[in-house]
């Protein structure tokens, strides 16, 4: 159970990351146009 706790907020981590790293993207596109 443990285990999988931290499995849920490692993946949640991720997205959290993956989302931050697009959302800046976006941002960086937008200043540059």
């Amino acid at each position: 159970m443990r285990y999988d706790l931290a499995g849920r907020r490692l993946r949640r981590l991720l997205v959290t990351v993956v989302f931050i790293q697009d959302a800046y993207e976006v941002v960086e596109f937008m200043a540059a146009s």
